[in-house]
């Protein structure tokens, strides 16, 4: 078919496509920083 999926990490209860989102080379998640400030906790 050429198609390509694309990852796209986010809840139904939150606006627009996400919180984040793979981009066209596909090496992991993007956070949309221009809709939320992200925390990271003890990784």
């Amino acid at each position: 078919l050429g198609i390509k999926a694309y990852d796209i990490y986010g809840l139904s209860e939150i606006i627009g496509p996400g919180v984040a989102i793979e981009c066209q080379e596909q090496n992991g998640l993007h956070i949309c920083e221009d809709h939320f400030l992200p925390e990271v906790i003890d990784p």
